[in-house]
């Protein structure tokens, strides 16, 4: 009788990165994101939308995340929403370059403000399970607006300001 050689099962499905600023990953509950959200946080929920904000958080080089906001949507962190100044760019994008890879998608346009055309990138990384946005520069021109978005629970939170 021949041996039969073992049935060899096909590889799994390499993981799919969770996006996340610092130690907040999209898609965690907010029991786990409590564990470690940045100092001085606090939250209102507001029916199935939780809503926390932190102060200011380093980015490095000197600059600050302002306004950022976590929202939970039934418990599970949903989007990540940050400002900062758009002399922060390189900062931002080498933080998301070295841990997400490049953005799968960037689109040049203009944006409005002060009756004035002026030149707008959005850089976008997308891994079929969240979305990640850096908009330079938002409509005030000074600016710099990530997003981080949660793709299933999208559709249940406002649109980022």
């Amino acid at each position: 009788m021949l041996a039969t050689p073992p049935a060899h099962a096909a590889p799994a499905p390499a993981p799919i990165v969770r996006y996340a600023f610092n130690q907040s990953q999209l898609g965690e509950t907010l029991a786990v994101w409590r564990e470690s959200a940045p100092p001085g946080a606090a939250c209102s929920p507001a029916g199935e939308v939780t809503t926390c904000r932190a102060p200011l958080v380093p980015l490095g080089g000197g600059y600050v995340a302002r306004n950022l906001t976590f929202r939970f949507v039934n418990g599970e962190l949903a989007r990540i929403n940050l400002h900062t100044s758009i002399d922060a760019f390189s900062w931002v994008m080498n933080r998301i370059d070295t841990r997400f890879g490049g953005p799968t998608r960037i689109v040049r346009n203009d944006i409005a403000a002060d009756s004035m055309e002026f030149p707008h990138v959005r850089d976008v990384w997308s891994n079929g399970r969240a979305t990640i946005v850096v908009d330079d520069p938002s409509q005030d021109m000074a600016t710099l607006r990530v997003t981080y978005t949660l793709d299933s629970l999208a559709s249940a939170l406002p649109p980022p300001s």
